[in-house]
């Protein structure tokens, strides 16, 4: 039987704005072009240095507006306490890969996002441990069955976080730029824009070059696909081109501004 697939993307951030910075291109295109996209925050942020649960909330249902999202939702796992084999058990008596598999299943995403396992914050590392590993689990038929009927999603792509890897492929997101930035800017505490900022303590985020960092990363990308801006990604498997003629003559790769120093690295 042929998989019947709710929603066309469906990505994972550990915390409020962690998709904003580092695929909110990618959603905001994929809006734009009227698919199904969806965004799962794991946890409210509570551990943040900066902001109220509350706060944070709202700056990431204005985030949601900006890219245009079909829905947003938060898993309400524990803010630097995510369990990266999935077996922390949460308030509800729920386990926290019962809880993703549970959602995975719910919406039915044809491609999937998350954080690359090469990062810097505990939370991310672990996320991305723990969503591969549900994203797998949720297609077995027999695994947690009380958590809906099984469902497997075509791709997972990984995201890049503060660590740079060499991308499987590059999303073009000039013509969204803006909204992208715009969708950052709306959490407002994180990055020091609240006006308030000589009473909070000072963060990564909130550092004066935390934005221009973004679009400098976006820029050196689009670079190397001779665009003004790019995201990249990786996926763990080798892409399938039926037709690399049709394929390279709509992207062709002579626009490339920038090239790795090694094709290999």
């Amino acid at each position: 039987m042929k998989e019947m697939f709710d929603c066309d993307l469906l990505a994972f951030a550990p915390h409020p704005d962690d998709a904003e910075i580092c695929c909110g291109g990618l959603l905001a295109s994929m809006s734009a072009k009227g698919y199904q996209v969806g965004l799962v925050d794991m946890t409210l942020g509570e551990c943040s240095s900066r902001g109220t649960v509350a706060i944070r909330q709202d700056e990431a249902k204005n985030a949601s507006e900006i890219l245009g999202l079909t829905f947003r939702i938060n898993a309400e796992l524990p803010d630097c306490g995510i369990s990266a084999d999935g077996s922390a058990i949460l308030p509800d008596g729920e386990s926290q890969i019962e809880r993703i598999v549970r959602i995975i299943r719910r919406h039915r995403p044809q491609t999937v996002a998350l954080p690359c396992q090469s990062t810097r914050h505990p939370d991310h590392r672990a996320a991305s441990e723990l969503l591969t590993r549900a994203i797998f689990l949720a297609g077995l038929r027999n695994f947690k069955s009380h958590c809906g009927e099984a469902h497997t999603a075509l791709q997972t792509i990984y995201y890049q976080m503060r660590f740079a890897f060499r991308p499987s492929f590059i999303v073009d997101i000039t013509a969204v730029a803006e909204q992208k930035m715009a969708a950052i800017r709306a959490h407002k505490t994180q990055f020091g824009l609240d006006g308030n900022n000589s009473e909070l303590p000072a963060t990564l985020a909130s550092s004066a070059l935390s934005l221009s960092s973004v679009i400098a990363r976006d820029s050196y990308y689009g670079m190397m696909i001779g665009c003004p801006s790019g995201e990249p990604y990786l996926v763990k498997n080798v892409l399938r081109l039926d037709d690399p003629c049709e394929y390279f003559k709509q992207c062709p790769g002579k626009g490339a501004l920038f090239f790795p120093d090694e094709l290999t690295g």
